[in-house]
């Protein structure tokens, strides 16, 4: 098996794998019109335009395609892996995630997301993603039940050095001691010491763990220690979301190496997918030419101290929009 680049004339055997996938490995999960919908909402044309257009792979046994991988590096999106019925269970699909997540990891993407059918979750789980919420994908105006899936892709540059995984909460302690150590050694140079205090008790093991399941948090890991953390929460309602980034903070020793970045990557990657239309942060004031450098600016373009000396910055995000199959 070899995979190489897709070229434009692959589009009618790639258009034949998704059609025969879809139609005889998913009919166990989903109804004739929902297979029907799915498997028609492709044309032969559409897959040649996307060859063109986005890292697309294709997997090859004695000259035949036997299945396909698409992303989108614009929105972190696993767009589609597909495997020739006759070929399934030989390792194809994994080759093909393998070789996804390797070209993610070099064009600097954090993570992977996906709405993954039903019938694909176990195999998607067996690749190392992990279930977020249920969901439904629409095609031709049919829904389709699927799975939202995140994958952490590791480091997006070549040293290997830092990788950015979900909190779990058995690293609470380490989080906890990170923020703490900033609040004493960093932001004490400009806040009085009892606020210094208050926020020092606040930010115990206990809730960094509770906070941890409202917000969505990353933390950064060298050479199996946690090195820093940041999170993503909703100030707003379900209906009207307001998404801030919160909690950033790297260990002391490794300010300026590019360790916040990555976290703020990841906050800023979760927040496009789930459609937001800015990112809020309260800065600190030694924190305030960080998020300069990474394209925030004031609120109402003005910069001024708020009543807890933060300034209120903000950055524009496009809404992600996830396309499957």
């Amino acid at each position: 098996m070899i995979i190489r680049d897709a070229t434009p004339d692959d589009a009618e055997s790639i258009w034949d794998i998704h059609a025969r996938s879809v139609q005889e490995l998913c009919r166990a999960d989903y109804t004739p019109p929902q297979i029907q919908a799915w498997a028609g909402h492709r044309t032969v044309e559409d897959y040649r335009e996307r060859i063109q257009s986005s890292p697309f792979y294709v997997a090859e046994i004695d000259g035949k395609l036997v299945g396909y991988a698409r992303f989108s590096p614009s929105t972190n999106v696993l767009c589609s892996i597909f495997v020739d019925p006759d070929h399934v269970r030989q390792g194809i699909g994994t080759a093909l995630l393998r070789e996804v997540c390797e070209d993610g990891a070099r064009r600097g993407l954090i993570h992977f997301w996906l709405d993954a059918s039903l019938t694909a979750v176990p195999f998607y789980e067996s690749g190392g993603f992990v279930r977020e919420q249920d969901t439904v994908h629409a095609f031709s105006g049919v829904d389709l039940e699927c799975v939202r899936m995140a994958r952490c892709l590791g480091p997006g540059d070549e040293s290997g050095d830092i990788r950015i995984e979900r909190f779990q909460a058995s690293q609470a302690d380490a989080v906890s001691h990170i923020v703490r150590r900033n609040l004493t050694e960093v932001n004490s140079r400009d806040y009085a010491q009892d606020r210094i205090d208050a926020l020092v008790a606040y930010f115990s093991p206990e809730k960094i763990e509770e906070n941890s399941r409202s917000q969505c948090t990353f933390v950064a890991i060298q050479d199996d220690q946690v090195v820093g953390t940041a999170s993503l929460d909703n100030f707003g309602s379900a209906e009207s979301p307001d998404y801030y980034a919160v909690t950033v903070f790297v260990l002391p020793e490794l300010h300026g190496q590019g360790v916040g970045t990555r976290l703020m990557r990841a906050v800023e990657s979760e927040a496009r997918w789930l459609g937001a239309e800015r990112v809020t942060v309260r800065a600190a004031i030694t924190a305030k030419d960080f998020y300069l450098k990474l394209g925030y600016s004031f609120r109402g373009g003005v910069e001024e101290l708020d009543d807890n000396r933060n300034y209120i910055m903000e950055k524009s995000n496009s809404a992600l929009v996830v396309e499957t199959g």
